[in-house]
């Protein structure tokens, strides 16, 4: 499942009284006030009295002021009262603005359903915005079932308005099979002269959902992407990363390894890639695979088939077999987990289990780490849950850096809400600035529960999309249910289980 997100970001308009100039520049003083407090004081005065008289342009000019405190104090409660009564009164900026209020949050509690109906609205009267976003929520199969051509309808509306970022999606959408036809038509109240404001809204983050291309080829290039795409959305993430601009600058560095070693699939698979085809170390097939196995194993988009292509290729069973009897730590582990996924039957799997154990005793810190997880999960070992904190101790200890972030988890998911739950949130914090796909789940779930941290919807919406972005069906899975905990029972808001 590839799940490509776009940010979207909605520009401040000058149609707003808020934003006006125009104000009398008079510096002379006069007993008392000066004559520009006279004319502030009574601008307050009649604004707020139109807005109490029921006229939706003063009631949104009135939550705009409060939202961004011009002349009133910043106040997201008051500032969602009155934009929301301006959208009830057909006000199509407020529309739009109140659906952004609802999305983040602000002022109100979380409320996406709510948001679309907004939108929705802002859309049929003809905001190119609106539209746009619309268009996004087709994709998403989280609001609103998923329709791809309904999806291209909108984004196209959007795009012969204007609106510039419209183009690269609806190329994306027809790449994913959407036809181009029209979209539903508008109720004929199209809103081409309106001036009210738009409010910037940069943390309501939407994204495309589409099944990933296997036609093309996964090449450097695109591992590349991946990875820097990934990393320009992580906060405080490392820039060394913005030097892999074509496929030959991928290459075996510090950077690279610490992002994987916090466990980052992206870095994953492109070590993988390094190793396969030896750009700045030897070639090493084995190793290789077992990077692409890692990558796959975190729900990387590429790593799986990358991981299949190489285990196809001539001769690698033969040689990971040949070094396993040459007693290689790196070949006995793959051919472990190569057992466990059904793809060895040379062994059994108790015979892979005990290969895992053994290496796991003697300081294999890729056994170390599986061993803990199939303790904590009870996958092929019995449940026990102190055996696996103890195996993540002892990778710790040996430098490993994800060993800390999953035990971070297991923590916080066990106990709920324990007392050192800022602590732990901390370490998941480190790990999301490195690139780990757990730590940007956890953290999701963090918020979602009000563990360690105050209690936020958007907040792990937000982390939930990025990760699901990358891959993570267990981001996914959060979200869904927490989008199912409001749904609606209109049919509209209906989706099956995929």
């Amino acid at each position: 499942m590839l799940i490509l997100l776009a940010g979207v970001l909605y520009g401040q308009s000058n149609g707003s009284l808020a934003f006006k100039k125009n104000r009398p520049q008079d510096k002379r003083y006069t007993p008392g006030l000066t004559v520009d407090m006279q004319y502030r004081m009574a601008e307050k005065f009649f604004l707020i009295r139109e807005a109490n008289a029921g006229n939706p342009e003063a009631q949104h000019e009135l939550g705009i002021r409060y939202l961004l405190g011009e002349e009133f104090e910043k106040d997201t409660t008051l500032s969602y009262y009155w934009i929301s009564r301006a959208a009830d009164a057909g006000h199509i900026s407020a529309s739009y603005n109140k659906g952004i209020f609802l999305m983040n949050g602000w002022g109100t509690k979380w409320n996406p359903f709510d948001a679309y109906s907004e939108f929705r609205n802002a859309a049929y009267a003809g905001m190119p915005q609106a539209q746009f976003i619309v268009g996004i929520m087709f994709t998403e199969n989280l609001i609103i079932p998923r329709n791809l051509d309904s999806a291209y309808a909108w984004v196209k509306k959007a795009d012969k308005a204007g609106y510039e970022p419209a183009k690269d999606v609806m190329q994306r959408l027809i790449a994913a099979g959407a036809k181009d036809d029209d979209a539903p038509p508008g109720n004929g109240k199209e809103n081409k002269g309106e001036t009210g404001s738009e409010i910037s809204a940069r943390s309501v983050l939407l994204y495309i959902n589409f099944d990933p291309d296997t036609t093309k080829p996964v090449t450097d290039s695109l591992i590349a992407k991946e990875l820097l795409d990934t990393y320009s959305r992580l906060p405080g993430s490392d820039s060394a990363f913005t030097n892999l601009t074509s496929p030959d600058s991928i290459k075996l560095d510090s950077t690279l390894i610490i992002a994987a070693d916090y466990g980052s699939p992206e870095a994953m698979a492109a070590l993988g890639r390094i190793y396969e085809k030896g750009l700045g170390t030897n070639p090493d097939r084995v190793m290789a695979a077992i990077w692409y196995l890692r990558a796959y194993k975190y729900e990387s988009t590429l790593g799986g088939r990358l991981f299949n292509e190489i285990l196809g290729s001539p001769g690698l069973i033969n040689e990971i077999e040949s070094r396993v009897y040459k007693n290689d730590k790196n070949a006995a582990y793959l051919w472990a987990l190569l057992t466990f996924a059904g793809a060895n039957y040379k062994i059994g799997v108790e015979d892979a289990k005990k290969i895992l154990t053994d290496l796991a005793a003697s300081g294999y810190v890729f056994a170390l780490l599986d061993l803990a997880q199939y303790y904590y999960t009870g996958s092929y070992f019995t449940r026990d849950k102190e055996k696996a904190a103890g195996l993540l101790n002892m990778a710790y200890a040996l430098g490993n850096n994800e060993a800390p972030v999953r035990k971070a988890s297991y923590e916080l998911r066990d106990d709920f809400n324990p007392k050192d739950a800022a602590l732990l949130v901390s370490v998941l914090d480190k790990g999301i600035e490195k690139g780990s796909l757990i730590a940007q789940t956890m953290k999701g779930y963090c918020y979602q529960f009000g563990i360690g941290v105050e209690q936020s919807f958007t907040g792990a919406s937000r982390l939930y999309m990025e990760a699901a972005n990358r891959g993570s069906k267990a981001a996914f899975s959060f979200l869904r249910k927490m989008y199912d905990s409001l749904r609606p029972t209109s049919p509209e808001f209906l989706i099956s289980e995929e």
